[in-house]
């Protein structure tokens, strides 16, 4: 028998002994990224951005994250600092996250596969952070899609559907104050973060029976 971690057990398994597998849920908030521009014409000659005119890549804001079991979540996080906003500097953020993920069997989020796992390997190549071990992925937005026609498949959405609790306000001028190190505005981010997670595990138990 072969263990996650590749070491090669010689005994024979053990029998009739089930071990569930550590599901994590997770969602990361991310910075917007910036750019400069100056033309002689106000046409665009093409929908397609120069990477030449970014000024400010994207870096992650906050994180969190919980393993999902029979009882409510216990929600873990983290965000950067204001002084780490103006830096663009998530490392030391993200070094827990890192840990959680690269235990995880299972890791899921509501629209992770084409976002936050994406944006949280480069930014941990970036930050000279290896890639996690390997892990199984499943997406609720991926389920909601396949498996159920409604209106809007928004996580918001499916909380007004299922009577859960819904998200805080957040504005595009939060993001803005983010950039520019409020403490106030990353604290207000890292909170409504945190309700993601409870909303998303959630979501995930109602959709268990469709995975």
């Amino acid at each position: 028998m072969i263990c996650r971690c590749s070491h090669k057990q010689l005994e024979e398994p053990p029998q009739e002994i089930k071990v569930k597998p550590r599901v994590l849920y997770l969602d990361i908030e991310t910075s917007k990224f910036e750019l400069t521009m100056s033309t002689f014409d106000l046409k665009m000659r093409s929908k397609f951005l120069d990477w030449h005119n970014i000024t400010r890549p994207f870096y992650v804001i906050c994180w969190g994250a919980a393993w999902v079991t029979d009882k409510a979540p216990v929600v873990l996080s983290d965000a950067v600092t204001g002084g780490e906003a103006l830096r663009m500097r998530d490392k030391s953020c993200l070094q827990n996250l890192w840990k959680l993920m690269d235990s995880a069997d299972y890791i899921v989020g509501h629209n992770s596969d084409a976002f936050d796992l994406k944006k949280l390997e480069a930014r941990f190549l970036l930050n000279g952070i290896p890639a996690p071990s390997g892990f199984k992925q499943r997406d609720t937005l991926k389920i909601a899609r396949k498996r159920f026609k409604t209106e809007s498949q928004a996580l918001d959405y499916w909380m007004w559907l299922l009577k859960g609790n819904q998200k805080e306000h957040m504005t595009g001028d939060d993001w803005d104050e983010v950039n520019k190190g409020n403490q106030k505005i990353i604290n207000k981010m890292h909170k409504y973060c945190r309700g993601d997670i409870k909303r998303g595990v959630f979501l995930l138990k109602r959709f268990v029976q469709y995975v």
